[in-house]
């Protein structure tokens, strides 16, 4: 039986940079990605992305889980941070 992941205990605030984001299986909309930025950068984020520490081969520290509109909305507005939880599995 596969371990139920979890989250850490803190928020972490990660610069976009640090993210690595893996090519993805569900569809990406540019316009709601700038739609978001747009509205995180004006009222702040509320919903935090998801992510994990990155495999060894990965240059970035962290790869993105879950929120690629939100972290895309962040790039494209030039956000220095984004609010993450971390996703552990024990």
């Amino acid at each position: 039986m596969a371990a139920t992941p979890s989250f850490g205990e803190a928020l972490l605030r990660i610069a976009p940079d640090q993210i690595f984001i893996p090519q993805r299986l569900g569809l990406y909309f540019p316009d709601k990605a700038a739609a978001l930025g747009k509205l995180m950068a004006i009222h702040g984020q509320r919903t935090p992305i998801t992510v994990r520490k990155s495999a060894a081969k990965v240059e970035q520290p962290w790869t993105l889980v879950t929120g690629m509109h939100r972290l895309n909305g962040a790039i494209i507005e030039g956000l220095p941070e984004v609010i993450a939880l971390q996703r552990v599995t024990p």
